[in-house]
């Protein structure tokens, strides 16, 4: 996704001097085009993951310190700017209302949904359950408050997720009347729709929505890839080896863009069926078809019908039904192996995520102790406040909380 940010804001600064680098004649047309192009996905993901390993190769201070320095402050700017234009637009207030306005209703019949949602934009967001933080506070020094950091993080966190939630709402209230898609087709196609209703400013407020976007993503991935490679950096300091910063992160950058090889191929679900170069996970693992049973019986030339629990038959779609001879089978497929993003995103954020933060919780509640931590965070001069209550969040709260997480995430991907 970060390269597909990256090949948006260049289309939309290309847009900017007369340039129309989309080359679709309705631009609704090019999300579908873009993420069935095997070669530009695999380019611009390439793209991006150079400029992560470029970043942490420059190590800490001059990598990632100095794009901080200048990269977050340009976000808050553009934020700022494109927050004032949707403000102004007419519709827009409905955006603020489905955002701000008290709605209890979601929550009485997807409770655990809303819950794993939240939990997972959690980790991600604050990077925790992945050892980011872990390696950004090794980096810290002594003297640094890191109760006073903790909070500036939260509070910086939120204050963004916000504010780009007063991008994206009021901005699809206003252009399309709210009518939206979710997840990356939120993202690129519902919002570049709304660009393109605001006529040639369109492509001003694209490029600093898409540039903002950007910083996010790099930011975050990048400590993602520091994780990796400090710990091989640390692992050869302590062995009184050459550090080979450089080595080990163009080395995990690789392995990584590897990884992301499916995700750029499957054309986000579409799979071979849909004229992608490779299946989604459901037909590559093989977890796609079940006997369907007595389906046949509900045959009709080339349709096909399933009865449901109610007892009334609906019509299958042609990619709803596998027929090998006399056998009928039925798609089975669920969101999370529907594509290589999402079945990725479950293993991470679904199941890796809160159970290495369970873990984590338990090991510094249960075996580590909180003295440890009182004492980290006294070593700056600063009394650390809190003490029982973080004693009971490490030992209880944080592991039973996590564990529900888990089992949320668990029942909704598998149930």
């Amino acid at each position: 996704l970060g390269g597909m940010v990256m090949r948006y804001a260049l289309g939309y600064l290309t847009a900017i001097f007369g340039w129309d680098t989309w080359n679709v004649a309705n631009i609704a047309d090019y999300f579908g085009s873009f993420i069935m192009n095997g070669g530009q996905m695999i380019l611009w993901t390439a793209i991006f993951i150079a400029l992560n390993a470029l970043v942490v190769a420059a190590g800490v201070a001059e990598g990632i310190e100095k794009f901080c320095k200048i990269g977050m402050p340009a976000l808050f700017v553009m934020l700022i700017i494109v927050i004032v234009y949707v403000a102004v637009q007419p519709g827009a207030g409905g955006g603020y209302k489905f955002m701000f306005g008290w709605n209890i209703e979601p929550l009485k019949d997807n409770f655990l949904k809303v819950l794993k949602t939240a939990a997972g934009q959690m980790f991600f967001s604050l990077s925790l359950g992945m050892g980011a933080m872990i390696t950004y506070g090794s980096y810290l020094q002594k003297k640094e408050s890191v109760q006073k950091n903790a909070v500036i993080v939260v509070i910086c966190d939120t204050l963004v997720a916000i504010m780009a939630g007063m991008i994206v709402m009021p901005a699809c209230y206003a252009f399309l009347g709210g009518e939206t898609s979710s997840g990356p087709g939120l993202l690129f196609l519902s919002m570049q729709i709304v660009f393109e209703k605001m006529g040639y400013i369109g492509n001003i407020m694209g490029f600093l929505f898409y540039s903002l976007v950007f910083i996010a993503a790099i930011s975050s991935s990048m400590s993602l890839l520091e994780v990796i490679t400090s710990f091989k950096v640390d692992q050869n300091i302590e062995q009184g080896k050459a550090p080979g910063r450089k080595k080990y992160a163009i080395f995990a950058a690789c392995i990584i863009f590897v990884f992301c090889l499916p995700t750029c191929l499957d054309g986000l679900g579409a799979g071979t069926n849909g004229g992608a170069t490779i299946g989604n996970p459901a037909d590559v693992l093989g977890m796609h078809w079940a006997e369907a049973g007595d389906i046949s019986e509900f045959a009709e030339g080339t349709d096909y019908y399933v009865k449901g629990d109610d007892g009334i038959y609906t019509k299958l779609a042609a990619d709803e039904v596998f027929v090998e001879g006399e056998t009928y089978y039925l798609n089975t497929a669920k969101t999370w192996n529907g594509d290589w993003l999402d079945f990725y995103d479950m293993l991470s954020e679904g199941i890796l995520m809160p159970l290495g933060a369970m873990i984590m919780a338990f090991a510094i509640g249960w075996i580590w102790k909180i003295d440890m931590v009182v004492e980290e965070c006294e070593a700056s001069g600063h009394k650390f406040w809190g003490r029982v209550f973080f004693n009971i969040c490490y030992k209880f709260i944080t592991p039973i909380g996590m564990a529900f997480v888990l089992y949320a995430q668990i029942t909704d991907y598998f149930g």
